[in-house]
């Protein structure tokens, strides 16, 4: 039996929708047609020093919409004395002043700063001024180009102690007690009333102690009248059997899958929450610069989405399928959004337009068949042989019509039943109508052909 269902096609073009660059679908397009941020953590020096003849940073730009600094922004790297700070890293990534630029705002990613407060070595009586000193600092100067500040990270004892809010012992707890956490949120948001301000822990993606007393720790922080806008949960999942040590990249088939298997799953987590949940970050991409293998000495690793030399593993492939895979294989009809009575269909020279009436005939109806690569194909059920494709797409606004060359597109869900379509290989362009109601293939960024 043949399936039949509708697909709205949504023309309404989002203006404000950054192209982040023009690939095929990596994880960063993959992202954009989702609607939800995907990053990594990121060494600047490896950046700056153009690593592994720049593939470093290239695969940053090709998969990441956010990037999360793993010590740029920390205290002990930046902090060097009272008054005296190490801005060359930092400076380099978002600019020095309100007007530059950096190399993440070159590359249309937003950024997440980690973090304002962490366990610290720091011996000084003059406790409460540093903290103030240095988070004011610090924010204010990048004032406007952060989106996240992770305001206090990991501060929670996993088990129960006599500690208040069950906090970690550190030397801010020492010195200041409990209230060092209303004082590092308070002044971050004195330092940029616009950052979303986060507390950022592990082990509490389930029910459990910590994720009670993360709740606890929240409550209390808002009753000081700080303002704590979210939470980010670090999930430290153990995917792979131990292996030979020295060999920390070494998985096997089945290691591999079962790692793909918990991506997805945790994905699918965060899609489940979305908008609520913002964004999917790992803590790094590639296994060649894991921290993994060397803290277990050798006996794990390999817990990345791209192998040592780069290439993707099936996580990374199952975390594209699951931001493009929103269509199940079967036989559909394409209507414009705001003419439902309408649907897309193929004439006898190729030309393909929008019939009005009976939408049932086989000419009216696109058998759509997942490719397995993040892109879809559409052959009319009328003729198997005969594709969707594109014409004249490098210019203004490109047409559509049928061949027998396999072009390739993809989707971007909106919600009821309503898509974005847009090219595989262009995925910035869209599938809409023109001001003569004929079905175009435009730019998104540009509002010129709305709908």
């Amino acid at each position: 039996m043949i399936r039949v269902e509708t697909i709205f096609v949504w023309v309404c073009l989002l203006v404000s929708v950054p192209i982040w660059g023009h690939n095929p679908i990596s994880l960063r397009a993959s992202a954009a047609l989702r609607g939800i941020q995907v990053g990594t953590a990121v060494v600047v020096d490896y950046i700056r020093e153009k690593a592994d003849f720049n593939d470093y940073a290239s695969k940053i730009q090709r998969d990441a919409t956010i990037i999360v600094t793993e010590n740029d922004f920390k205290l002990k790297r930046i902090w060097l004395g009272d008054g005296k700070y190490d801005w060359n890293n930092t400076d380099f990534l978002v600019g020095s002043t309100a007007n530059s630029t950096g190399w993440a705002q070159q590359n249309l990613m937003a950024v997440r700063g980690h973090t304002l407060n962490q366990e610290s070595s720091i011996t000084s009586e003059k406790a409460r001024l540093l903290l103030t000193d240095y988070i004011h600092t610090l924010v204010s100067r990048y004032r406007g180009k952060i989106l996240v500040w992770d305001v206090v990270n990991e501060a929670l004892n996993s088990t129960d102690t006599s500690n208040p809010l069950n906090l970690r012992d550190s030397f801010w707890l020492r010195k200041l007690g409990p209230d060092y956490l209303k004082i590092a949120f308070l002044t971050a948001r004195a330092a940029d009333p616009n950052a979303k301000l986060y507390y950022n822990d592990f082990g509490i993606e389930s029910t459990g102690l910590k994720t009670t007393r993360t709740i606890d720790l929240i409550k209390w922080v808002r009753s000081q009248g700080a303002t704590v806008h979210g939470v980010g949960m670090q999930w430290h999942i153990d995917s792979s059997r131990s292996v030979t040590p020295g060999d920390g990249h070494y998985q096997n088939r089945s290691d591999l899958y079962k790692q793909a298997a918990l991506y997805r799953a945790v994905l699918n987590y965060a899609i489940h929450f979305y908008p609520e949940c913002k964004a999917f970050l790992t803590w790094g991409f590639t296994d060649r610069y894991s921290w993994l293998p060397d803290y277990h000495k050798y006996k794990k690793g390999a817990g990345l989405p791209l192998d040592w030399m780069y290439r993707p593993k099936p996580a990374y492939l199952e975390i594209q399928e699951l931001m493009t895979r929103v269509v199940i294989d079967g036989v559909y009809r394409l209507s414009p959004q705001l003419q439902p009575d309408k649907c897309l269909g193929a004439g006898m020279s190729n030309n393909v337009q929008l019939y009005g009436g009976s939408c049932g005939d086989s000419n009216k109806r696109w058998n759509i068949t997942w490719l397995g690569d993040g892109s879809y194909r559409f052959s009319l059920l009328s003729n198997p042989n005969l594709v969707l494709a594109s014409h004249n797409v490098s210019t203004s606004r490109g047409y559509l019509q049928t061949n027998y060359i396999s072009q390739r597109w993809a989707f971007s869900a909106k919600g009821n039943s309503t898509f974005r379509i847009v090219l595989y290989t262009a995925w910035w362009k869209v599938m809409t109508l023109d001001d003569t109601s004929d079905v175009s293939v435009v730019s998104y960024a540009s509002g010129k052909f709305q709908h």
